[in-house]
């Protein structure tokens, strides 16, 4: 396996176990803004020397030696877009390989990667990948491209499209996703599809139990078959990794369970942790606003602070450690609020400042349940309050 990092590539023979960094002269970017697309990197499956990986800023780059050397494909271009130039959707078969620029189109190369042209198709791809019959596919925010014997067609459009996964028991076999984790289903190599599904349901309970009042948003990353157990689907995605049983007769109406699969991998980044005296320990973290620990030992049930934003700062009342204040907002999203129990609920200020909505981050403190100070971030002027959030001034 090969693994990009912020500080170059590195790689591993034994499944992981010891890594050794590969001489790649460059920094990439995992969590650049288009992180959640792929593939950013393709092992030449016949050959494990032999790696190609598509940079963010740099263009796309190949090892023919397992990484002890590197050399840049000048013939494949960065691709225009300002957001986030990455070389995305590299796919590999037999002798072709097959790359996804952002805003130039798809390149290919039938020679193993020593020389390139363009082939056109979606100007900035997703997720690419290759049946064995050789068709490659595509995702974008138009749909679903697929190219056989040198033509495009383009049997999903009009709707983002992001992973696409191919049944390793039946090539014929194709689901693909939306950025929300909602599948649809071809049985005829990719001509014809189900129709989009929008009955996902999470489930949790046995695993990391808050994620299952998260949303139903799951946030696509990669999906791929199970290569063992035929008919069952993993997506990594935005609050976990998930897996499916693709339900016999799939239709765009059928219920799909997407059961999780994340412990010991939960992504919470907390920024603040506050301890209120005789309480609980409570933090406000990036997504998912604010948790109270009562279990140290196992997973929060559940999470405070409204829909989706970051818990910026905390802090428990001198006056009442039962009275908890919280600071959460993102881009026009205000959660901002206080909790009467320790922070297991809450509820946000009857009213805000001015700059509500406008400020991201800052810090907020509370010597009662009334005498509230908010200092927030982005340059704005800090607010008090002398009445629990009626009035700020």
């Amino acid at each position: 396996m090969y693994m990009a990092m912020t500080d170059g590539i590195y790689k591993t023979t034994d499944k992981g176990q010891h890594w050794v960094k590969t001489s790649f002269p460059l920094a990439t970017d995992p969590n650049g803004e288009l992180r959640m697309d792929g593939q950013k990197m393709a092992i030449d499956p016949s050959n494990p020397n032999t790696v190609f990986i598509g940079t963010q800023h740099d263009g796309l780059w190949v090892t023919r030696d397992g990484g002890t050397s590197w050399s840049k494909i000048a013939a494949v271009p960065q691709g225009p877009s300002l957001e986030d130039p990455g070389l995305n959707a590299i796919a590999i078969h037999g002798s072709t390989v097959y790359v996804g620029t952002a805003g130039s189109g798809i390149f290919s190369s039938s020679d193993g990667g020593y020389t390139w042209h363009s082939i056109g198709g979606p100007t900035d791809a997703a997720f690419g990948v290759v049946s064995p019959d050789g068709t490659y596919f595509a995702t974008d925010d138009n749909g679903l491209w697929r190219y056989s014997n040198g033509v495009w067609t383009q049997p999903i459009s009009g709707s983002e499209m992001h992973t696409i996964a191919i049944d390793p028991f039946n090539s014929s076999h194709i689901m693909v996703t939306n950025p929300g984790g909602g599948l649809q289903e071809s049985k005829d190599g990719g001509v014809t599809w189900s129709g989009q599904n929008w009955y996902n349901h999470i489930e949790s309970t046995a695993d990391v139990p808050w994620l299952e009042t998260s949303g139903l948003y799951m946030g696509s990353g990669g999906m791929v078959f199970d290569p063992l157990v035929q008919g069952k689907l993993w997506q990594s995605g935005g609050v976990g990794v998930w897996t499916t049983q693709v339900p016999d007769n799939f239709q765009w109406t059928t219920p799909v369970v997407w059961n999780s699969h994340s412990q010991g991998i939960e992504n919470l980044v907390a920024n603040d942790i506050i301890a209120p005296a005789g309480g609980d320990p409570v933090f406000g973290s990036w997504d998912r606003a604010f948790f109270a620990a009562s279990d140290l030992d196992s997973y929060q049930s559940s999470y405070g602070g409204g829909q989706f934003s970051m818990g910026w700062s905390l802090d428990y009342a001198s006056s009442n450690s039962h009275f908890v204040v919280g600071l959460s907002d993102w881009w026009g999203t205000e959660n901002s609020g206080f909790s009467t129990d320790g922070g297991h609920t809450w509820q946000r200020f009857a009213t805000y400042p001015s700059f509500a909505g406008t400020a991201i981050g800052g810090s907020i403190a509370a010597s009662s349940p009334s005498n509230i100070i908010w200092a927030p971030a982005n340059g704005f002027a800090p607010a008090y309050t002398l009445d629990g959030g009626a009035t700020w001034h």
